[in-house]
């Protein structure tokens, strides 16, 4: 036998090359003829289980729901106002009666005439009072008077020398305690003819 191989050693592997190759070529083929499928995901599918009636019954439920909540009524919460403990009182006291002149001595307005008692205000009250006046040429002078007391009402004294209406006004004055009546006194500083047309005291209290 081994004769046999060995003098034909050449002629078998020829043949088992052979073999060989036609398995290689026959493998080559066989994949070749296969063919890749891809895999595919299934497509899902949704079930609608609410019909018509059930749409309906929500949007119904729906459309109710928001009706309430357009309706509901707004809160709205407001801070009262508080006053203030300090908040003052003003308190304005009118002096009325035009009046005209050209003498360059005190003259009373008597219309312009009132009553004032201190006592009706609290504390110790801001006074003052203001006169609308004019002069056609000239100076016009104007003040309080105290008629109880007889005097003139301290740093009551004011003037103009406006050819129209205008407002003047005196700043802070003092007036005595008690019920006492008061006026309005006029002059003209250089006899030109002088008007006064109203005027008014403010008391100012807290």
């Amino acid at each position: 036998m081994q004769e046999f191989f060995w003098k034909h050693d050449a002629s078998i592997k020829s043949v088992f090359t052979v073999i060989l190759l036609v398995l290689i070529m026959w493998i080559v083929s066989l994949q070749s003829q296969l063919t890749f499928v891809p895999a595919t995901t299934p497509e899902a599918t949704i079930n609608d289980v609410c019909g018509d009636n059930c749409k309906k019954s929500i949007q119904e439920i729906v459309s109710e729901s928001v009706a309430t909540i357009s309706a509901s009524p707004k809160v709205v919460y407001i801070n009262p106002k508080q006053s203030s403990p300090n908040q003052q009182k003003v308190t304005y006291i009118p002096l009325t009666g035009e009046f005209s002149t050209r003498l360059t001595e005190w003259s009373d307005v008597l219309k312009s005439e009132v009553y004032i008692d201190l006592a009706e205000y609290t504390g110790e009250p801001y006074i003052d009072w203001e006169a609308t006046v004019r002069a056609v040429s000239g100076n016009i002078q104007v003040r309080l008077f105290d008629v109880t007391h007889t005097i003139a009402v301290g740093s009551s004294e004011i003037k103009s020398v406006s050819s129209t209406f205008t407002t003047i006004s005196s700043g802070n004055i003092s007036l005595w305690r008690g019920k006492n009546l008061y006026r309005v006194q006029v002059k003209s500083l250089d006899g030109s003819e002088v008007f006064f047309n109203s005027g008014k005291i403010k008391i100012v209290t807290k």
